[in-house]
């Protein structure tokens, strides 16, 4: 079971917006623009909180008093858990509330469910699954107590346990009993209306405890985590030790021994050391107040008590120290690993089906070196395969790998006034829509380039067709005044295609994840083999985007010829361009405004 959307409303600094999940999905966007919120709404969704305080709600600065104000007292968080196991037909409070959908792959399901938590300012959490209506069967319609229930065959464990082994006799009267004559699947018939039914399962604990677990490791993961003496490895490690312990033939045999330490310790027994002291302590105080006296004893009964391990936990690297002494990125990395080894051990101890894990990870890059983030990005995706589901917060291109298997999907996050907006990219979806060369092209260059996940971090994109234009470009840009330099370095990120048969799929890629690319290539008028592809490209561009042609090639433009080492002979050429704007050839001056536009307008 995976998260496949949530749909949240009212919640911290997000008054509605929709978000879809898929294997590996990242959360991009500007700082403050609610990425985080998002995986905190993940948590409270899967998490049995009753009540949020008043900050959690969406909220707006009061234009007269300065004051922030909460504008919506509610909270909604609408969920759908997609690929559901074969046999949740079967678990309690889901009969009837799950529905079908086409499955995206082999091994999918088909089978989800639409879970909604509605926080209403200082009252109650209300749980609800989305479900088909129910009607009483008619060979049901005539029983009037629980009683009668059993006698028809219900489940007699199932029927005590929801109205009490002391009403079986009763009359159903109220609505509560009618709110637990649903949770007897058996007793409806489904209908085709579609209802939002509240408190399924009993009790929303029920329902929670089907739903994948929640981990999230937070930006802020301390060494504490760790160290062993507290936070989750110390938990663990004493948990460990009790599992150990319950069956240890060594454990059974310490308790004889702390009785014989126990009687060792008798206060009574002036002989012993411990006797002595007691005396000597009661002596003293019994000059000053007559009467009065000392006790102590040991209790040494209880091994559990008693025995209580120290665990010594150290790091190495190229040293072997102290946790608090390595490095941070190392830190965070094992607290990730022993936060998500937890969660899966305490799946198997307690959970009654094979659970699956939703990791959210805030801005995994950090403290990283690059090539530590590198294989960083390499154990999300790897996790992701598996039964675990990864949600990362990130700002940077180099985390997202467009060429790994599982299904990827980004959410672009970003201020529109005071609200937050959400352009969800299917990164898989839009892969496999292209055509078999097409793939294979943009298979190459994301292979070639991995910053071409770039794109997504950026406003506006240009695709050229190799080195030799992005050389004369990149030069161009370094001899404009530093504030417009600036502002296209921020604001614009330049893709090379390698070749101009590339940019066709490339294109089609890029504007089915709802980038409309700027494309820069030849003309190439009467050259065989290069013109052809001129059409392909138009066509592939249509009206989402914009097309610019260097006539007929880019040396061309620039008046010089160039048969061999294009990309060096056009840096040549630059270095006869003086230092500043105005010392580039006014031809291309021309050229580059109608590529940039608006971010030359002032020079």
């Amino acid at each position: 079971m995976k998260l496949h959307r949530l749909k949240i409303n009212g919640f911290r600094r997000i008054k509605e917006s929709e978000f879809f999940f898929g294997d590996a999905t990242f959360l991009i966007g500007q700082n403050n623009c609610g990425k985080s919120s998002v995986l905190r709404a993940i948590e409270v969704l899967l998490t049995a909180k009753k009540q949020l305080n008043s900050n959690e709600y969406y909220s707006v600065i009061d234009q007269e008093t300065s004051e922030t104000k909460v504008e919506s007292g509610i909270i909604i968080l609408e969920s759908e858990f997609r690929n559901l196991p074969p046999d949740a037909i079967n678990w309690r409070g889901f009969k009837g509330r799950i529905f079908n959908y086409t499955p995206n792959s082999d091994g999918d399901s088909g089978l989800s469910i639409t879970y909604r938590k509605t926080f209403e300012l200082g009252k109650d959490v209300i749980v609800e699954l989305k479900s088909k209506g129910r009607a009483i069967k008619d060979e049901f319609s005539a029983l009037t107590k629980p009683q009668e229930l059993i006698d028809h065959g219900f489940d007699a464990e199932l029927i005590t346990e929801l109205f009490g082994i002391g009403k079986l006799e009763s009359a159903f009267k109220s609505q509560k009993d009618k709110e637990k004559l649903e949770e007897v699947d058996d007793l409806w018939d489904l209908t085709d209306q579609e209802i939002w039914f509240q408190n399924p399962g009993g009790i929303p604990g029920n329902v929670l405890k089907m739903l994948p677990r929640f981990l999230l490791i937070p930006a802020e993961t301390a060494a504490s985590e760790i160290e062993g003496k507290s936070g989750v490895l110390g938990d663990t490690l004493n948990e460990l030790f009790q599992d150990v312990r319950s069956s240890s033939n060594n454990y059974t045999q310490a308790q004889h021994f702390l009785n014989e330490l126990q009687k060792e310790l008798n206060p009574n027994d002036q002989n012993s050391e411990f006797g002595k002291l007691i005396g000597d302590l009661n002596l003293v105080l019994s000059s000053v107040f007559p009467d009065t006296k000392f006790h102590a004893s040991a209790d040494l009964s209880d091994p559990e008590k008693v025995i209580k391990p120290l665990f010594n936990v150290e790091m190495s690297s190229n040293i072997r120290t102290g946790v608090n002494f390595q490095g941070s990125g190392m830190i965070r990395s094992a607290a990730f690993a022993m936060l998500r080894f937890r969660q899966k051990w305490l799946s198997q101890r307690e959970d009654q089906h094979d659970r699956a894990l939703i990791i959210c990870f805030e801005e995994p890059e950090t403290f990283l070196h690059p090539a530590a983030a590198s294989q960083m990005r390499d154990a999300i995706y790897d996790l992701s395969t598996q039964n675990s589901q990864i949600i990362a917060t990130t700002h940077s291109p180099y985390l997202i790998d467009l060429s790994r298997r599982p299904r990827q999907i980004l959410n672009r996050l970003k201020h529109v006034g005071n609200e937050v907006q959400n352009i969800p990219f299917s990164v898989t979806d839009a892969f496999i829509a292209l055509q078999e060369e097409d793939r294979d092209y943009v298979k190459m260059l994301l292979k070639i380039d991995d910053y071409i996940a770039r794109v997504f971090f950026t406003r506006d994109v240009i695709i050229i067709e190799g080195d030799t234009e992005d050389i004369l470009i990149r030069e161009t840009i370094s001899r404009l005044n530093r504030e417009v330099a600036i502002n296209i370095k921020a604001n614009v990120e330049i893709i090379k295609a390698r070749g101009k048969a590339a940019i066709i799929g490339l294109v089609r890629y890029l504007i089915s994840l709802g980038i409309n690319p700027i494309v820069v290539h030849d003309r190439d008028q009467g050259i065989d083999g290069a013109e052809v592809f001129n059409s392909p490209i138009q066509n592939a561009v249509g009206v989402n985007g914009r097309i610019v042609l260097m006539k007929e090639n880019v040396e061309d433009e620039l008046g010089y010829t160039s048969n061999s080492d294009k990309p060096y002979k056009a840096y040549l050429q630059t270095k006869s361009w003086g230092d500043s704007w105005g010392d580039i050839p006014e031809c291309w001056r021309v050229k580059m405004k109608e590529i940039f536009l608006e971010y030359l307008d002032t020079v």
